[in-house]
């Protein structure tokens, strides 16, 4: 698996990524995630791409929102802070399109270029 989650003593579920990552592994994680969350009763989400690779179509990316929305209830309320690798690309631009996708769309998410940024904005 290209992922891991985990609870984050700080009061969020950290999501890991590393190596290459498909539009349905990313849909999979978000769901295992959210069900995380919501047995430790949070809904701060920190998902960090530093080592990861996410080369998908725009479309594909802008289709993730319609995707995770369709098998998630999660609340508007909820924070998702995204670290995106250190290298330029693809995969950064995927994450930036996501967020603001995500954004447009009422959620409230920002992508870093630190793991320390991204923890800091969303335990603010």
């Amino acid at each position: 698996m290209p992922y891991t989650i985990k609870y984050h003593k700080a009061g969020f579920v950290e999501f890991k990524y590393t190596g290459t990552i498909t539009q349905q592994e990313a849909v999979e994680s978000s769901v295992e995630g959210i069900t995380l969350a919501k047995k430790n009763g949070v809904q701060l989400y920190l998902a960090d791409h530093s080592e990861s690779e996410m080369v998908l179509p725009i479309e594909q990316v802008q289709d993730l929102m319609d995707k995770l929305a369709g098998k998630t209830d999660v609340s508007r309320n909820a924070k998702l802070a995204v670290v995106r690798p250190t290298v330029g690309g693809q995969t950064r631009d995927n994450l930036e399109s996501f967020g603001t996708f995500a954004s447009n769309q009422g959620w409230m998410v920002s992508v870093f270029d630190t793991y320390q940024e991204a923890i800091d904005w969303l335990t603010a």
